[in-house]
């Protein structure tokens, strides 16, 4: 399989979709670990898949995140706070004021 990168800027993905390709791709987070001395990517890909089967991303699905990017779109949040909000699933004020980039003047009456 070949993939070609249209535009390497051309959006943002989240963990979820992160984790759907490298399932897709046939990583596999039960292998054990191989060396690190080894240089294959395929390493990585495992590392990676490991790392996000303990992250919020394997509780999500496609809709559950379309249906919260719908609903906050009427803030005035960039895309990247979007997807970190997505990534992270803050669940204190503390870890969304971390996120949301001058988020008391920019959501206070």
């Amino acid at each position: 399989m070949t993939v070609t990168v249209e535009d390497k800027f051309g959006g943002l993905i989240t963990n979820l979709e992160v984790l759907e390709v490298l399932l897709g791709r046939g990583a596999d987070p039960n292998v054990a670990a191989i060396p690190p001395r080894t240089r294959d990517p395929a390493i990585c890909e495992v590392q990676v898949c490991k790392a996000l089967q303990v992250s919020p991303a394997v509780l999500q699905t496609r809709e559950m995140v379309s249906a919260f990017m719908d609903a906050v779109k009427s803030y005035d949040l960039t895309k990247g706070e979007r997807l970190q909000i997505v990534n992270e699933v803050p669940s204190t004020l503390v870890h969304i004021h971390v996120i949301v980039e001058d988020c008391e003047e920019r959501f206070s009456p």
